[in-house]
């Protein structure tokens, strides 16, 4: 938590400064198109990372595993239902 803290408070300190340095350096074409390069890079980033996340409903709370919300979602295993008769 306090990485992330810090990176946004960093980056709200050092961003203004460094995009008024482009805007002086190149002019504010350059600085819009460089802005725009950053969020299709962010963008890409989400695009190829695959999230692996559980969404835990209140039936699931007490399961410790992927594995076990598997088996839980899949139901009684036709073993068990054939031992029931």
């Amino acid at each position: 938590m306090r990485l992330n803290s810090l990176q946004f408070t960093v980056s709200r300190a050092l961003g203004p400064s460094v995009g008024a340095l482009m805007v002086k350096l190149w002019g504010i074409g350059p600085a819009i198109f460089f802005n725009a390069i950053t969020y299709l890079l962010v963008v890409g980033a989400i695009a190829i990372v695959e999230a692996h996340q559980i969404i835990v409903t209140e039936g699931y709370r007490g399961l410790r595993s992927r594995a076990e919300f598997e088996a839980a979602q899949a139901g009684p295993s036709p073993l068990l239902l054939s031992m029931r008769r």
